[in-house]
């Protein structure tokens, strides 16, 4: 299922594509915007007996910020809190990419005091066109929550800029950072973790 506006979408409601009582996987659905998008509706993309499926959010320039409420009026399009992402990842695996940006930088910023945290086994991919900087917390206690950070996939060129605060030692499930540079502050908890696979060249580290 596709939900989908030329300049803008707002998306209040709630889409069902579950897998059957005894096979089928659950399905795909993409919420997007070409320029921006508002979303506050969720995606039930469970399965019983097969695999989840997954939501695709495709706007602009994205910023993730703190928070549980619905967006204020006006909303703050192309804003997506912390709140509304865990109650997704209950419900299917998560992409939010910019990688086909027409309104703004086609960058992800995630703001200081986010906190994710998911039980489920699914995987929150942030794929930016160009660059993302990352702040927050990140915990995924099944071991197959993951999180996959993918940066200039626009061919433009793009870095991973990892804030002093940021915290994805949590993530059970390991952390996969694709692109093309990555600065990462000594400082920052990237480990321990099961997993780390950094593929960028090159990976930079600052103190």
């Amino acid at each position: 299922m596709i939900v989908w506006a030329d300049d803008t979408t707002e998306f209040y409601g709630q889409i069902s594509a579950r897998g059957g009582k005894n096979t089928g996987d659950g399905g795909f659905a993409e919420v997007s915007g070409k320029k921006y998008l508002l979303i506050t509706g969720h995606a039930d993309l469970r399965s019983v007996s097969g695999n989840d499926g997954a939501l695709l959010l495709d706007p602009g320039s994205v910023s993730i910020v703190d928070g549980t409420a619905a967006p204020a009026d006006p909303p703050s399009r192309n804003s997506i809190t912390d709140g509304w992402i865990e109650t997704q990842l209950g419900s299917g695996h998560l992409e939010i990419t910019t990688a086909d940006a027409t309104g703004g930088d086609a960058d992800i910023t995630v703001a200081s005091g986010v906190s994710i945290s998911w039980t489920t086994n699914k995987t929150l991919t942030l794929t930016a066109g160009q660059d993302i900087n990352l702040d927050g917390t990140y915990s995924a206690t099944h071991n197959g929550g993951a999180l996959v950070l993918q940066i200039g996939q626009d061919n433009s060129g793009g870095t991973l800029t990892v804030s002093n605060t940021a915290d994805v030692s949590a993530v059970t499930g390991g952390v996969t950072v694709t692109g093309v540079r990555v600065q990462i502050p000594s400082r920052v908890q990237l480990v321990p973790m099961p997993s780390l696979s950094v593929v960028p060249t090159p990976v930079v580290l600052r103190a």
